[in-house]
């Protein structure tokens, strides 16, 4: 089973009340299940996108990508 959850913030990094970067969190979530053994893997992709011009597009991105493996085995 796949899952995907994706959120997107707005970020004010000088503190002038105006929003000047945007956040985009994604998580994908997959369950393997293989009899007793069970297989859980997910990945965070943090997207920080800031410097936009006038054209929408950013002058930096910042991307960071986190992935977590869990397994279970029962007994």
């Amino acid at each position: 089973m796949d899952e995907i959850e994706r959120e997107t913030r707005y970020l004010d990094l000088d503190g002038d009340g105006v929003p000047d970067a945007t956040e985009t969190i994604e998580v994908r979530r997959q369950t393997i299940d293989a009899g007793r053994h069970h297989t859980t893997v997910t990945e965070v992709v943090d997207e920080i996108d800031s410097d936009i011009g006038v054209d929408g597009e950013p002058g930096e991105v910042q991307v960071s990508d986190t992935i977590v493996i869990e397994e279970v085995t029962e007994e």
